[in-house]
């Protein structure tokens, strides 16, 4: 449960639409004009409580929302540490937020510290990307603090991610330090222009507003966004090795028309070739040198091998991130770097479903047959049943995951009714869609999207929220005004 208090002490009810951007708003933010379109604090935070409130994975949340000045302030509890993380993102995409301060607490009954602790090491040791860093780890009242050292800021993200990820944790803290290689490192130029590059072939940002600048390894970004979390993915490209520190200096400007259109360039085949090799080598998740990347009309195809299902998953997102990819043609076969048991299989996903706070206390049976795994039983929603399947996938020696794990027939049936409306309302209040364009449908979890979009970032904007919302799968089906009319996809 979500309420919001706005700027007043009593809870505010959403009774409008955010205002359409038109070209009258775009002319107000004009560099002629001083005006600046404004939503009301209290329309911002009960926005922002309705999407927390509609979020599958939040549904267990106790939050309170505060906007003051469009400055989003969460209070509040979570069942896990990765809760509280989903609703400042969710927070961070919505209209007329400037920033967010997170104040939510994790409550969870305590656990025994050592026990944490293996469970900490285990999910360290079995993630193909963290397993080889020297990273220690120590726990105190379910307070992790991490020591260790890595390449880059985005490797050292994904180590909280894989922490967060272990019941019990409640609170992250450490002095993970990145210690750049000599043999890697680049003169700021290079940097300058890696950077620069990243953000031109990536769909999730608008690079002709943002101007890089790299002084000794530290980078300053400076220009204007449409949202907070469309700034926190302009740090995360500027991530690179080499690069010491990022200081970020840009004004969100929710209101502007532009951000619906896609006003980048034609991007070649050898351009979308060269900007996804690029992605996947800067991406932990990824063994780059074992994937081989062809471009032909906005189709990718994506061959060779990788170690687990979720790196395979991991290279289509990559994909699906970058400039003139409108399809993902997936021929990725998963061959792990060595064979296990199917005894093993089943110990290991089991132990990561049990460490899960999300599948803890689901009765989930695993079976094996030579890396074949099989998931089944009965859990309470579509997104358990998301989570178990991508907890299994991510498991070395995994091949495949079939997933026959069953909501209860009557909860699916309202679960389907209510994210339809969910994905509905919550395109309302993204700054980058459109959403009069967009239609939903929604069937046993999977929702398609159809209609038309303003340009690729939309589109991928309005597949992000079905899936935060808990969709089990998304079937893509917008066109992106102005460009070819891509096949069904589900990016």
């Amino acid at each position: 449960m979500a309420t919001a208090c706005g700027g007043a002490s009593e809870p505010a009810r959403l009774e409008t639409a955010p205002p359409p951007r038109d070209d009258g708003a775009a002319e107000a933010a004009s560099p002629a004009s001083t005006e600046t379109p404004e939503l009301p604090d209290e329309d911002v935070a009960a926005a922002i409580a309705s999407l927390l409130d509609r979020a599958a994975e939040l549904r267990d949340a106790e939050l309170e929302v505060n906007v003051l000045g469009g400055i989003a302030i969460l209070n509040g509890t979570t069942q896990n540490l990765r809760q509280s993380w989903r609703a400042a993102d969710l927070a961070k995409a919505a209209m007329g937020v400037r920033a967010v301060v997170n104040r939510v607490t994790v409550d969870v009954p305590e656990r025994d510290d050592r026990r944490l602790l293996r469970d900490v090491q285990h999910a360290l040791a079995a993630h193909p990307a963290t397993d080889p860093w020297e990273i220690d780890a120590e726990v105190s009242d379910g307070i992790v603090t991490l020591e260790g050292t890595v390449d880059t800021l985005v490797e050292e993200r994904l180590i909280e991610r894989v922490v967060a990820e272990v019941r019990g944790v409640k609170e992250i803290r450490g002095a993970v330090v990145v210690e750049h290689s000599p043999e890697a490192r680049r003169s700021d130029a290079e940097l300058e222009a890696v950077i620069e590059g990243r953000l031109a072939h990536d769909v999730r940002v608008e690079d002709d507003r943002i101007e890089v600048d790299v002084d000794d390894g530290n980078a300053t970004i400076l220009g204007e966004v449409a949202s907070v979390w469309e700034r926190d993915r302009i740090i995360e490209l500027a991530s690179i090795q080499g690069i010491r520190t990022i200081d970020v200096f840009v004004d969100i400007e929710w209101w502007r028309t532009d951000a619906l259109r896609d006003g980048r360039p034609a991007t070649s085949n050898e351009e979308v070739v060269e900007a996804l090799q690029t992605a996947l080598f800067f991406d932990p998740r990824v063994p780059e040198e074992t994937i081989d990347v062809v471009a032909a009309r906005g189709v990718v195809t994506l061959s060779g091998t990788v170690p687990t299902i979720a790196a395979r998953n991991a290279a289509v997102r990559d994909a699906a991130n970058t400039v003139g990819v409108e399809r993902v043609d997936v021929q990725m076969t998963v061959e792990p770097p060595e064979a296990a048991t199917d005894e093993r299989l089943v110990r290991d996903v089991r132990a990561a479903l049990q460490r899960s706070p999300h599948t803890e206390l689901a009765e989930i049976d695993v079976t094996a047959d030579g890396g074949a795994v099989v998931i089944a039983g009965e859990v309470d929603s579509p997104f358990e049943r998301l989570r178990a399947e991508e907890i299994a996938g991510g498991i070395v020696g995994v091949i495949t995951v079939d997933n026959q794990l069953v909501v209860d027939a009557e909860v699916a049936a309202i679960a389907d009714t209510a994210l339809k409306q969910n994905i509905d309302h919550a395109l309302r209040w993204n700054p980058y869609v459109d959403a009069d364009g967009v239609e939903v449908s929604v069937a046993d979890g999977v929702a398609v999207l159809s209609g038309s979009v303003g340009s690729t970032r939309a589109r991928l904007a309005a597949v992000e929220t079905a899936y935060a919302l808990g969709a089990a799968n998304v079937v893509t089906r917008l066109n992106v005004r102005g460009a070819p009319t891509p096949a069904a996809s589900d990016l």
